[in-house]
């Protein structure tokens, strides 16, 4: 899996007392005999990585402590683009990829770390970052299983999401059941598991009534076929009140959007990435109701109306370029 983004090649010089040392996987701290080594070395250090928001170094601690050494003000460093969670997962992948080794012990403490941060990684994904055997990580994510959190999908060295083994009929039938219109090809995607299984997860809970048999084949309750987003049964009714945003499905019926947001937070490949959760959070927050937008705009002060009815256009724009770019990526 990609990581952070680095701020291209750019060096900048930083003052060293604004640098802050918090996340390092090395369980003994910085080796005293390689940065003896470092202060006694001729010439300028290579570039240091540091995070940007929180100027936490990601990977250079060892580089930072011979510059305070030879009494020097500044230091050379790129600059990482990530979330403050994945800041301990870039500086074990740095630290592994180069400069003085971490021990046996170092990387399998950052594999236990890592797996009670990142639940949702295959053992083969923090296996690449820690620097360890895979089989090695599932035996420390079995030993952790009282602070390991169970997942029904694993996310994999390629960002493709699956079932772990056992787990993906659970998960069709999960998806069955909150959402009886869903379409037997996007439960076999989200599942990860195939077409012909995910209608064999169905038929066996139509035999025990558990799932609306006309959902099996796309049908709404109205006649109407289920909605092209999300994949749910339409509700004539709407079920979310007056004024509630809606989108139109192919037939007599109409979804809501909250509804339609609803089904895209069950869908692993949103729920278990970082930039997932981000979508659904924005998605949440913009989708009111037209009496919620009205509730609103009575709460806006008059002297900043103006103001804020400038930045809902720059916001709606943002919002259209946003369509646009998803319109062309799936070549509407």
């Amino acid at each position: 899996m990609e990581g952070g983004s680095i701020g291209g090649d750019a060096v900048e010089l930083v003052q060293l007392e604004d640098l802050v040392v918090s996340e390092s996987p090395r369980l003994n701290g910085p080796d005293e005999e390689h940065v003896r080594r470092l202060v006694e070395s001729e010439g300028m250090f290579p570039p240091i990585l540091v995070h940007r928001a929180t100027m936490v170094v990601v990977d250079g601690v060892h580089r930072l402590r011979a510059a305070e050494r030879r009494g020097e003000e500044v230091i050379a460093a790129r600059f990482l683009d990530c979330s403050r969670g994945e800041i301990f997962v870039e500086s074990v992948r740095a630290n592994v990829a180069h400069g003085l080794p971490l021990s046996l012990a170092d990387r399998k403490a950052a594999a236990s770390r890592i797996l009670i941060s990142h639940p949702f990684w295959s053992d083969r994904t923090i296996a690449a970052v820690a620097g360890i055997a895979h089989k090695t990580v599932g035996r420390i994510r079995r030993g952790l299983s009282e602070r390991v959190a169970e997942t029904p999908v694993r996310i994999g060295m390629d960002g493709h999401v699956r079932p772990v083994a056992g787990h993906g009929r659970a998960l069709a039938e999960e998806l069955i059941n909150r959402h009886p219109g869903i379409s037997l090809r996007k439960v076999a995607a989200a599942a990860g598991i195939s077409v012909s299984t995910a209608h064999d997860v169905r038929r066996r809970m139509n035999l025990v009534g558990h799932a609306d048999p006309r959902a099996a084949e796309g049908v709404g309750p109205g006649g109407g076929s289920v909605v092209a987003i999300g994949g749910g049964r339409g509700d004539r009714d709407g079920g979310a009140g007056e004024g509630t945003p809606r989108l139109s499905v192919r037939g007599p019926e109409s979804v809501s959007l909250a509804q339609v947001i609803e089904r895209m937070r069950v869908d692993p490949s949103l729920r278990f990435t970082e930039a997932g959760r981000v979508l659904l959070r924005v998605l949440g927050t913009h989708s009111l109701a037209a009496r919620e937008w009205n509730s609103l705009v009575d709460s806006v002060p008059v002297h900043w109306a103006s103001t804020v009815a400038d930045l809902a256009r720059e916001l709606a724009v943002g919002w259209e370029e946003f369509a646009a770019q998803l319109d062309k990526g799936a070549g509407r």
